[in-house]
């Protein structure tokens, strides 16, 4: 490829004022490390040494190799690297020192520990830590600029020394290389041959902005299993730190990670990376994660399509750092995206620790182990929160699987899963609830939804679970729900204060079954009822029978059923007692019937009167004589005329 030429007073032009002084070394000093010691650079050969702004002069070394052992004489100290490996000039670029960077987190790259033996022969070796003699200690070179990889082709190196470059063909690298300027290729391939780095890194300070990563097709070994996680740095494309960067027109081929949004070094102004946008790309074979949006905020992902190989991570991730509880302030907040399609992965959306105000929308996901997943912060204000999720699924293991997540909505589709409920929330005591479920689902290998948390909306059709329709353990919901062909109860509800709507038919259990206390339900149900909880009230149409084991339970407003109850109480001398049967004043009235548990011989019992609040007054007898008793059991039966 050829590249562009510029006379040196169009340069000087371009450069400005600044520029120039740069350009004709009046504004800063390069000083060749083979002139001399560091010792005599820093400190002069007279009595009285250098002026101080000498002293603090950008020191030029041959490669990276002169980094170890060498540490900075002060906090901010600059040297200028010719080249990565000795005796070239490709690569390189301004390192600083940080006194403060914690050894362990040298990469070889972009922080380099002078305490780490460099061997060219064994380059994943250095990359990796290998022979770190202060293992626990403090102190590390941290990078400015570009670095390209020794092994990259002769037009990488030359068009890395424009702003913007280009790449055209096919090339192979074992490293990655460490970018500080856009990438712009027409379907050029770059072929990883090792996972020990990300292809492409986007790092420095200040952080990585507007920078471009268009038209590549980049592939990792299909062999690679890299470890997960926040500090995996094993994605093809990765930013740390920055704003307004876009990756766009991309195809990730048998990868184990694709995207990587990511957070910058602590002394940026701003630590996460802000604006990221992931538009049309395409990944295939991913065994980790596609899109991955670690201490980023304001990421913007559509149009991108994904087919895994059902690895063990996510399609889509939202995460983050957020103070006190952790040390990093990175937030991950409002990412936006539209038009997804997620295949193949582990999970297809994971909202993870300080992820709030996301809105997904239009997402389709099939064959994923979870549709979406969110999993509880470090603390209860770094749990999900107040974002919204869109999505339609098809073969999935589970639809949405909750920890913790609050003030969140969820408007959905779910046809069928293989592992788990349509809609599940986790036990957990910081949960806060505050969430909107609306959605449809069919054929769920387990129940349809298991909600919870309390305060929460819910809007619910429910099609053949495997197990009961909808299970709700949280108090002061409402909403409606439709069930049909449940595998057990349609509609159980555990907890107290809710207020439902409830139709249910061809369940195989309980349409419906309350075994909380003070809920309202209005209901239409083909089938029969269980309230074993106190104090609830129903209202509707039952074509079926309803129990009553609870106290309390007002079922006047319900016709067209055959109710049944129980009570243990005392008869008076008369050897009656007034049972509150909740019975509607219903106009054709009712036929109701008694029997005494354990009666003794000819022992029975009859209704005496029942008065239009469906108050009974039952009598007791053992051989025509009236029984006053403390431990009577009745078992009554009325049946809708």
């Amino acid at each position: 490829m050829s590249e562009q030429k510029m006379s040196r007073r169009s340069i000087l032009t371009a450069l400005g004022v600044a520029g120039a002084a740069l350009a004709t070394g009046s504004f800063i000093q390069v000083t060749s490390a083979q002139q001399g010691t560091v010792t005599g650079h820093m400190y002069g050969g007279g009595p009285g040494g250098l002026p101080e702004m000498l002293k603090k002069r950008v020191l030029a070394l041959d490669s990276i190799a002169d980094l170890n052992g060498y540490e900075g004489e002060y906090a901010g100290r600059q040297v200028h690297l010719i080249g990565y490996m000795p005796g070239t000039d490709t690569g390189g670029g301004i390192y600083y020192w940080d006194a403060d960077c914690p050894k362990f987190a040298h990469n070889g790259g972009t922080i380099v520990s002078p305490t780490v033996p460099f061997d060219r022969n064994n380059l994943a070796g250095f990359l990796q830590r290998a022979g770190e003699t202060d293992p626990s200690g403090l102190g590390c070179w941290m990078a400015i600029g570009l670095l390209v990889d020794v092994n990259t082709v002769s037009a990488l190196v030359a068009g890395g020394r424009r702003e913007t470059f280009h790449f055209e063909g096919e090339t192979s690298i074992s490293a990655e290389i460490f970018a500080k300027s856009s990438l712009y290729a027409w379907n050029a391939e770059i072929v990883q041959t090792a996972v020990d780095h990300s292809i492409v890194y986007f790092t420095g300070v200040p952080g990585p902005s507007y920078k471009d990563v268009v038209g590549f097709r980049l592939a990792q070994p299909d062999s690679s299993s890299p470890g997960g996680g926040t500090a995996n740095n094993h994605a093809s494309i990765k930013f740390g730190g920055g704003e307004f960067n876009r990756v766009m027109l991309n195809k990730v081929d048998t990868a184990a990670l694709g995207i990587s949004f990511g957070y910058g070094s602590i002394h940026l102004p701003r630590r996460r990376h802000e604006y990221g946008v992931a538009a049309f790309n395409s990944f295939r074979n991913i065994e980790k994660m596609a899109i991955e949006n670690i201490g980023a905020s304001y990421s913007m992902i559509v149009g991108n399509g994904v087919d895994g190989i059902r690895g063990n991570s996510h399609g889509i991730r939202l995460s983050g750092y957020g103070k006190p509880t952790d040390a990093a302030d990175a937030e991950c907040e409002g990412v936006v995206g539209a038009a997804n399609v997620i295949r193949g992965m582990q999970t297809g959306v994971s909202m993870q620790n300080t992820a709030k105000g996301f809105n997904l929308s239009a997402l389709y996901m099939e064959n994923v182990g979870y549709a979406v997943h969110a999993i509880k912060g470090t603390s209860q204000a770094n749990n999900p929160t107040l974002g919204r999720v869109d999505f339609s699924s098809k073969n999935v293991g589970r639809g949405i699987w909750s920890q913790g997540a609050s003030y969140t909505t969820y408007d959905f589709t779910i046809n069928g899963t293989s592992e788990g409920a349509g809609v599940e929330e986790l036990t957990e005591s910081s949960a806060e609830g505050h969430n909107v479920y609306r959605g449809v689902m069919r054929r769920t290998a387990g129940t349809g939804a298991m909600i919870r948390y309390s305060y929460q909306v819910i809007d619910l059709l429910i099609d053949s679970p495997a197990q009961s329709g909808c299970v709700l353990s949280g108090g002061f919901c409402r909403g409606s729900v439709t069930v049909t062909g449940a595998g057990s109860n349609g509609v159980a509800v555990y907890g107290s204060n809710n207020k439902l709507e409830v139709v249910a038919a061809n369940c195989a259990g309980y349409e419906l079954l309350i075994a909380g206390n003070r809920n309202v339900m209005d209901v239409n149900i083909d089938g029969d009822v269980l309230l074993t909880g106190s104090d609830n009230q129903l209202r509707g149409f039952i074509s079926g029978t309803i129990t009553v084991q609870g106290q309390g339970n007002d079922i006047t407003g319900v016709q067209g059923y055959t109710a049944r109850g129980r009570y243990a109480g005392t008869t008076n001398a008369a050897g009656e007692v007034a049972i509150p049967l909740g019975l509607r004043a219903y106009s054709k009235g009712f036929s109701v019937t008694a029997t005494v548990e354990d009666a003794a011989e000819n022992g029975s019992c009859r209704l005496v009167s029942l008065d239009s609040s469906g108050v009974a007054t039952f009598a007791v007898f053992a051989n025509h004589v009236p029984v006053a008793s403390s431990g009577i059991v009745i078992h009554w039966q009325a049946q809708a005329l």
